[in-house]
């Protein structure tokens, strides 16, 4: 089992297994050496071993009487069956594959350690990474974020200065509508105030004529009267002629004041449908710029 090569579950190097393999020559040619030695260098030895046996066999004979002399032979037997060189090349080769093991194990353990470490290493790297991509999604998703409100609050301030502006315009035609309307009824009311005096003049007139017709006589009264009557007729008809003057202009001014609200109705729905159209317009820049920056 000692001399059986392991590699991790197939995960040994190939470096490391050429090492254990010139570590195994070694040791075997080490091995065949110190055999080689034994068989040279113990042969005197083999003989003091072969006639040790015969020395102690000297006292076991005399022994052999009272204990059995079986016994004696048979130990006899079994030590000259086995020579020293033979007990040297096991001692050997248990003492190499002791040391091949210790070296396989601590090699072992120092891989497994190098392996352990780069896999912490490497896992460290991966969240470090992944630390780095979350920051930078969160910077983009701020960066975004941002800039979204940049352009709202932009969108919001362009969209109230506009509307200022057009509630300015409409504030000043309102102004300008009014101040017409009062220079219209002020020349309304002059031309009546003028027509007035015009009709308390004639009217004066008549009554002296009229006095005067009533101390001269009948002709002269009857003459009068007939001018009278078409001084009445024709005032009446001026009167009426004034009058349908004023309604026509008042019609006419009616008109207008209509025509002026229907434009300005007119242009305040193209004017919210051009807001409308911009709105949407921007809304599809912000949509394509929020691509862009997701993009990249």
């Amino acid at each position: 089992m000692l001399l059986l090569p392991f590699d991790l579950d197939g995960e040994l190097s190939i470096l490391q297994q050429q090492q254990q393999q010139q570590q195994q020559q070694q040791q075997q040619h080490y091995g065949s050496g110190a055999r080689e030695s034994g068989y040279r260098g113990t042969a005197a030895a083999a003989g003091r071993a072969a006639a040790a046996p015969a020395a102690a066999a000297a006292p076991a004979a005399a022994t052999a009487a009272t204990t059995g002399g079986d016994i004696s032979k048979k130990f006899t037997d079994l030590s000259s069956s086995y020579s020293s060189s033979d007990w040297l090349y096991v001692i050997l080769n248990v003492i190499a594959w002791i040391f091949a093991f210790n070296i396989r194990y601590f090699s072992a353990t120092n891989y497994l350690r190098q392996k352990a470490r780069m896999q912490q290493q490497q896992q460290k790297k991966q969240q470090q990474q992944q630390q780095q991509q979350q920051q930078q999604q969160q910077q983009q998703g701020d960066d975004l974020a941002a800039w979204q409100r940049r352009w709202a609050e932009q969108m919001d301030k362009q969209q109230q200065q506009q509307q200022q502006q057009q509630q300015q315009q409409q504030q000043q035609e309102q102004q300008q509508e009014e101040e017409e309307e009062i220079e219209l009824l002020d020349q309304e009311t002059l031309q009546q105030q003028q027509q007035q005096q015009q009709q308390q003049q004639t009217r004066i007139v008549t009554t002296d004529d009229v006095i005067s017709d009533f101390f001269r006589g009948d002709i002269i009264r009857n003459c009068m009267s007939f001018a009278l009557s078409l001084r009445l007729s024709s005032r009446t008809d001026r009167e009426t002629e004034t009058e349908e003057k004023r309604h026509t202009e008042r019609d006419k001014q009616i008109d207008r004041y209509t025509q002026r609200e229907r434009e300005t109705e007119t242009d305040r729905k193209k004017q919210t449908e051009r807001d409308r159209q911009r709105q949407r317009r921007r809304q599809r820049q912000i949509a394509i710029e929020i691509e862009r920056h997701r993009q990249e």
